[in-house]
Formats: structure tokens, sequence, C-alpha cells
């Protein structure tokens, strides 16, 4: 967040001069110490501390009072008149705050009973080592491990979720992040953040992440909030979810396919594994990695994954304000905030993870896990069909595979007639029945589907349980 404004001493108005309304006005009764010239402010929130440079350290004491509570800490710079008006901290702000927090002893908050005393004690500190603050261009970038970060400008959830009937007290929002952590003044996403707020005394936030990888975070804690209202949990935290870069409502999103592309790719069955299937299998991953590079880029793509989703989790917590998180990950959701406790654990309140996901595992391990998973969560759902009349999987245990495959199989040549023109195919319906899996609120739906291939009818259950098609 870069933001200035100037105080014309003389006739004491203030003017800003930024696009960015990061500090707050001036009173008519100015503070300033009255001068000949201008006194220039700029600021800029960095690592969770808001950098102020000033010219006048008299001017930076007497402008603490004046700052919000979402400043948090604030530490002073001291630079020339024309690199405190804003040309150190716009084009050199990272060089500029990197020189600061490696040679610059910590300073407690200037917002303290004593503000006066803190306000002494940074300008002592700052003012020996004011060439630091202000280097020239030729200053060597320092390595830093906190991003940028601001608190975001909350709206109306209804662009982003439609209905918000159920949340009507839902904020929602985005957060900035570098696209590469190492160029911070480069390109930017835009993470998507949803927060239901606490109705009473509060404890925190609760982040939620749904997993996927690819599931909107957005998207579940606005279902969440609705089916959560008046509940404990809800009284007491802040209900937060952030859709990781490219995901959901972030932007850029992450899309390699066009509708079109996409309807074309679901009529490949990908079920022969004969080798010059799997060929073929190849080729078609080869050819969907190729057209995802060329859509979104290499340097987004290197940006996309689990360490930059944690951190890009953590300048989130930083723009809410929080000191420390709950999370609660579901699935993937659990190696996220596995490896976000790993990397911050003082920042950690408290963790739930649910369907933990050993990170241990190498990822064909990790896959052949899922799937044996998945059949015992299959088993389990053919045994409850069997007990209710016209189950389409038969009644006998050991035939259940071999009805679903009799169902299902045939697709591979031809797609199940719909009302959706496209049909069912058999990527849809696999995906479908493993979709259905995870809760056994869908095995109704599935149920439903299998009877629509079986008897020749509308097997369009299974196209609403395939999250992946639109």
């Amino acid at each position: 967040m870069i933001s200035s404004w100037a105080t014309n001493s003389g006739t004491r108005t203030t003017a800003p001069v930024s696009r960015v309304a990061g500090l707050p006005p001036v009173p008519a009764v100015s503070p300033f110490t009255p001068g000949s010239v201008s006194t220039i402010f700029s600021s800029t929130k960095f690592g969770g501390v808001t950098w102020i440079a000033t010219a006048r350290p008299d001017d930076f004491a007497a402008v603490l009072p004046l700052l919000p509570r979402q400043f948090g800490q604030v530490r002073m710079l001291l630079c020339s008149a024309d690199q405190a008006q804003g040309g150190v901290l716009n084009s050199r702000r990272t060089r500029l705050i990197r020189e600061a927090e490696t040679r610059v002893p910590a300073i407690e908050s200037c917002r303290t009973q004593d503000q006066a005393r803190t306000a002494r004690l940074a300008i002592a500190a700052l003012a020996l080592i004011a060439a630091a603050l202000c280097p020239s261009a030729s200053a060597a970038p320092l390595a830093v491990d906190e991003p940028y970060s601001v608190v975001p400008v909350w709206s109306s959830c209804a662009a982003f979720v439609g209905d918000v009937s159920g949340i009507p007290s839902a904020q929602c929002g985005t957060v900035a992040v570098p696209v590469d952590y190492a160029r911070p003044d480069g390109a930017a996403a835009q993470l998507a953040v949803i927060k239901v707020p606490a109705t009473g005394p509060r404890i925190g936030v609760l982040i939620v992440n749904p997993g996927g990888p690819g599931a909107s975070a957005v998207d579940t804690v606005a279902s969440m909030g609705s089916a959560l209202a008046g509940t404990e949990i809800l009284r007491r935290f802040d209900l937060v979810g952030i859709d990781p870069r490219g995901v959901g409502h972030s932007t850029p999103e992450l899309r390699c396919r066009t509708d079109a592309e996409f309807d074309a790719y679901r009529t490949e069955p990908l079920a022969d594994y004969s080798p010059a299937g799997v060929a073929h299998i190849e080729d078609v991953m080869r050819e969907f990695a190729a057209r995802c590079l060329n859509r979104m880029g290499a340097d987004f793509l290197a940006s996309v994954g689990t360490a930059t989703a944690a951190r890009d989790m953590d300048v989130v917590r930083d723009a809410l304000g929080e000191e420390q998180i709950n999370y609660l990950g579901f699935s993937y959701g659990t190696q996220l905030g596995a490896v976000y406790a790993a990397r911050y654990p003082d920042r950690v309140r408290a963790m739930v993870l649910d369907g933990a996901v050993d990170p241990s595992l190498d990822p064909i391990t990790e896959s052949l896990n899922q799937m044996a998973g998945f059949q015992r969560a299959f088993d389990k759902y053919a045994a409850d069909c069997a007990e209710s009349p016209g189950c389409p999987l038969g009644t006998d245990p050991s035939q259940f595979v071999t009805r679903f495959q009799q169902l299902v199989n045939p697709l591979v040549a031809r797609p199940a007639p719909t009302p959706d023109p496209r049909g069912l195919s058999y990527q849809d319906a696999m995906t479908g029945t493993v979709s259905a899996l995870y809760s056994q609120r869908f095995w109704p739906y599935l149920t439903s589907g299998l009877l629509g291939l079986q008897r020749g009818t509308d097997p369009s259950d299974l196209l609403l349980l395939d999250a992946d098609n639109p």
C-alpha cells in the first residue's frame, strides 16, 4: 500500500497527492509546526509494519495520534523532503524497507500509552541511520520473508456468490499479492476473500479451505456461513475463506481450456490402458500442458502451488490485522494447513485437519491410497443401496463392482443422452461417482443417475454431481 498526503503549513489545509487514501485527513487545527514549506509524508505497509517517510521527525511524532488502528505497528523513515514526497517509497520502496528491516532494531508500536516516549525512541534510533533508510539507487536489495498487505475494501458478496440472503452480514473483498515474491513490484494477483463476522464475543478468525486443490473457499464459506448461523462457532469466530491464486473468484483465473475445448476433452474416455491407449492418454495430457503454458504463461504457473498459497494466506492474515489464525482444512486443505503451520508456527492458535494428506508420500503412492479410499467408500455406498428395493447394483456384494462397470463402461463408446445435448460421457459418470463418495448426502443422486443408465432414461443426476462440468 502506497499513500501520501501534503500539508500546506501556511493555510493549514490538506490535499491528497496519491490515488490510495491510506492515511487520514489532517484536522482543521493542524498538529504540524508551521513553516515555509509543505510537510510531505508517504506511507507504505510492509511485513505488517506501516512505514512513514518524513523529512521532519517532529511531524512524525505529531501525526501518530491521528492514525487509525488498522495501521498497526508504525515506524519512521527519516529522508530528505524530495524522497519523502514519494520518490523513494514509489520506485525504491522494496529496497528501502528491506534495508530498514535489516538494519533497524525492532521498535515497539508507536501507539502505546506512552506515545511521546516511543516516538522519541524511534526518532533517536532512526536519525542515526538516515542514510541507510534513504539509500541511493544503487543499494543492493536484501532478502525479506514477508510481503506487502493491504486491508481489503469490504463490500457485498453478491458479485462473488450471488444469493446472500443466508449470509446477510458477509463481506467480500480482494487482497493483492505479487505473482513472484522475488519481484514484489511486478505483476500482482488478486485473492478473493469472504468474511462472515462473528455475532458475539469474538475469539478471532477461522480460515477454511475445502481442498481440491482448486475448490473455492469463498463458495464453501458462503455455504458454511448459512449452515452455521446461530451456532457457537459463528458466534465466536469470523468465518473466512480465501480463494488461492488462480482459483474460484481470484484473478487471474487459472483457466487452461475454453468451454469448447473442455467439452472435447470430456468425450475422451481415457480408459484404454493398453500400451497404445496409455500413449494416447499421455499425448492428451501433454497437449493440455502445452495449452496451459501458452494461455497462462510460465511466470504465473510457476507461482501456483502449496508453498505460495501458504505465503498468500499469511498475507491475508496480516491484512485482516490478526496476530494468529484458527484454521480448518479438508482433504488437500490439510496439506496447505500443514505447510502454513510449519512455516509460521507462532501464527497458528488452533488448527483442525480433516482427512489429512500424508506429506511424506510420493504422488503415485498418494494416488493409489486415494483410490483405495474411494473403493472403501464405494463398498459402503453399495451396501447401503442394496438395502433399498430396485438398487441398480443389485443385492450381491460380490457383484457390486461388476454391475457398476456394466452400467458405465458402454459410455466409453457412446455418451448417454440427457436433456443437455452434450450427454453424459464416461468421464462425466466416473467424476460424478467419485464426487458422490465424499458424502452420504450425495448417495441418492448417485443412485438416481445409475438408475437412469440402467433404465435408459435420464441419468442427469450424475452430471449434477460432476463438479468439473460447467
